[in-house]
């Protein structure tokens, strides 16, 4: 029984990590796909930049940015260890996760060249992932 738990704990673990890496990925290749575009689609497209900024070479950079706050709900974990092996059995070993605020940040740049024609991107964050498009 303790054995069926822990592979399926670690077979969620795992899924989770590749569908991570997967929108990541896809994040990647959907900001990829504006390079040697003109900047007014992306802002047609994306709507207005959180941010600007003129580099000293004339170019600029588009700044979006994403934060989002999650609530992680209060959780306890009752672990095998009481006299009969199971759960609510006294002597059992209790483990709680309290309630906690998770902030997620994305910040995606676009630089533009000085005849408005997207030449690179980056991105800083936690949440940098696709999302399905949202119509507004």
């Amino acid at each position: 029984m303790f054995r069926l738990l822990a592979f399926s704990i670690i077979f969620t673990v795992i899924l989770s990590g590749c569908a991570t890496t997967a929108t990541q990925e896809a994040f990647d290749e959907q900001a990829q796909q504006w390079i040697g575009k003109n900047a007014d689609e992306l802002v047609r497209q994306k709507g207005r930049p959180t941010s600007t900024f003129t580099l000293s070479n004339g170019n600029r950079v588009f700044q979006y940015e994403r934060t989002e706050d999650i609530v992680t709900m209060p959780t306890t974990t009752y672990i095998p260890g009481g006299p009969l092996g199971g759960t609510l059995v006294r002597g059992q070993t209790v483990h709680e996760d309290p309630l906690r605020t998770l902030a997620l940040t994305c910040s995606l740049r676009f630089t533009v060249d000085t005849g408005n024609t997207i030449i690179a991107w980056s991105k800083d964050g936690n949440a940098c992932v696709a999302r399905p498009d949202v119509k507004k």
